[in-house]
């Protein structure tokens, strides 16, 4: 089954349903309209031993997977920039910001703590610092078109700043099948917790002026009753 319903508050109810028949799941975004429903869904999956994932398109942007291999060495940071946009009944970097934090954490791996968030006028600049001392940067930009602007500067030991951009609805299709003929997940569901922990704290780090959020006590209360 994909999942492709836009209004990410109904994805809960849906995803249990899906869950139930036994049949695996490719969920798009946004994955929920808050981080409660997030982990909701990702624990009613495991529960049910469900096949499942969730992913933007663009984690297949070009050198991003090469970076997440090992092919450009040990990555020492990363800067991505996406389009953004807010919808009122999401929080606010899920509805489209995912599209830079997929990427980042494709490049980066799992292991943020921290999060920063400086708002602009015209964008948003996010900085997770990751538990080893490394850093990834997303700049969430609003002045550009829908579906345009995604690139990221890769940081490596082996072949210096390493620039990619572009992203592929082809490979992501592909992934959704070969997901479908394998049963195999190829994106972690825990992964994609941390990504819209990291999001979500971002939402709050804005609220608080730039004051860090870590992930640990955003999803602290996501998992509270």
């Amino acid at each position: 089954v994909i999942l492709a319903t836009s209004d990410g508050r109904e994805h809960l109810a849906q995803a249990k349903e899906i869950f139930a028949s036994g049949k695996p799941v490719y969920i798009d975004k946004p994955f929920a309209a808050d981080l409660k429903d997030v982990v909701r869904i990702v624990d009613a999956g495991k529960k049910a031993k469900a096949k499942f994932f969730a992913t933007s398109c663009v984690r297949y942007m070009s050198g991003c997977r090469d970076a997440r291999k090992g092919e450009m060495g040990p990555i020492r940071g990363a800067f991505v920039w996406s389009q953004e946009s807010f919808e009122p009944h999401h929080s606010d970097y899920f509805w489209y910001a995912i599209h830079g934090a997929e990427p980042l954490f494709t490049i980066m791996g799992t292991g943020c703590e921290k999060v920063t968030c400086f708002a602009g006028p015209d964008g948003d600049m996010i900085t997770g610092l990751w538990k080893d001392g490394r850093q990834g940067v997303m700049h969430g930009m609003r002045w550009t078109k829908p579906g345009s602007g995604y690139g990221a500067v890769i940081f490596t030991e082996k072949k210096g700043a390493v620039k990619v951009g572009g992203y592929s609805m082809e490979s992501l299709a592909q992934e959704i099948l070969k997901f479908f003929q394998t049963g195999v997940v190829p994106v972690d569901p825990d992964e994609t917790v941390e990504i819209y922990a990291f999001l979500e704290a971002a939402a709050q780090s804005k609220r608080k002026g730039g004051a860090p959020v870590a992930l640990a006590d955003v999803l602290k209360e996501a998992r509270c009753p």
